[in-house]
């Protein structure tokens, strides 16, 4: 299978996929996601095709047999930016995935399709229906987790909202800033205990933790680039 982007050529076929995933989707439980507002419709496609963000899926002849929506960029899916009973796993860039479908010809078209977007960034975000079991359980099976709960345009149904994020593609200073902190407060609140254990005033801050303080905080940040250094270059090297 290979990924593609679509063109106008192939609004007619990527229809009928959709028509296909409608009735599947009706089939199997879920009849209220996309069967109520005949979602997606084909002006919205034409919009997705003309921005280049709509893709689809071809087998080794060459036949279309699943489509999707991908684009990425900081805060690419104004709807993510509320989400409830839970939260999202990173704030770096992401990927989004939406109006995914395949004719059902063959198998793992939809998983191909997620890892192909996930393979282009290593950050996707993805909403599916409470009733789409089918899509739920290919989501987990590729590595996604649950993290609440969104709602989008098309209907006031909620959405349940998955993402996957490739720990090794956060961003450096992401990655410094949460160690630096961690390690940071670690050691702020060993020296407060060691203060209050020999009767001097408890401090909650690494502004008060005296010349002691400062001399650990300041080896602390030394080790800590050190780390960043090497985290660095491993980077560059998975990357080579």
């Amino acid at each position: 299978m290979e990924i593609r982007k679509t063109t106008n050529s192939d609004l007619d076929r990527v229809m009928e996929i959709y028509a296909h995933a409608r009735k599947f989707m009706a089939e199997h439980g879920n009849p209220n996601q996309w069967g109520p507002t005949n979602w997606p419709p084909e002006q919205l496609i034409k919009q997705d095709i003309a921005k280049g963000c709509s893709y689809v899926c071809e087998n080794e002849a060459g036949f279309v047999i699943g489509t999707f929506f991908f684009n990425k960029g900081k805060d690419i899916e104004p709807n993510y930016l509320n989400i409830e009973d839970g939260q999202w796993i990173g704030d770096s860039n992401y990927g989004v995935v939406h109006r995914i479908a395949s004719d059902g010809s063959e198998k793992g078209i939809g998983s191909f399709c997620i890892k192909w977007a996930f393979d282009q960034c290593g950050h996707i975000r993805i909403d599916t229906h409470g009733d789409n079991i089918v899509m739920q359980n290919m989501l987990k099976k590729n590595g996604f987790t649950h993290c609440g709960t969104i709602h989008v345009d098309e209907d006031d149904n909620p959405r349940m909202a998955f993402e996957k994020i490739n720990m090794r593609n956060r961003n450096a200073k992401e990655f410094y800033e949460a160690l630096c902190n961690s390690t940071v407060d670690k050691a702020g609140s060993d020296i407060d205990k060691s203060s209050s254990e020999a009767g001097k005033p408890e401090h909650t801050s690494c502004k008060h933790f005296g010349v002691l303080g400062a001399i650990g905080s300041f080896i602390l940040v030394l080790i800590l680039r050190k780390r960043l250094v090497a985290y660095k270059k491993e980077r560059r090297s998975n990357k080579n």
